[in-house]
């Protein structure tokens, strides 16, 4: 299925502020619709913020994708 929507966000050292955004777009409403994904960009943080994503992945809702990637290089490419 194609997806119709895509939330993109880059972090750095995210691990305070990236729960509350991921438990946001988790309780998001009447989204069923619509095929949506959430891609977050790790700017080679240096704290807990993969870890954190990784926890979210483990119990993300089915229809939407929350993808991790991770840019070891800091700043834009």
């Amino acid at each position: 299925m194609p997806i119709d929507f895509t939330v993109a966000i880059r972090v750095y050292n995210a691990e305070k502020r990236i729960p509350a955004l991921l438990n946001a777009l988790r309780t998001q409403i009447n989204t069923e619709p619509i095929s949506w994904e959430i891609v977050v960009v790790d700017n080679n943080s240096i704290d807990k913020t993969a870890e954190i994503i990784q926890e979210y992945q483990e119990t993300w809702i089915k229809d939407c994708p929350l993808r991790y990637y991770f840019e070891p290089k800091q700043g834009a490419v």
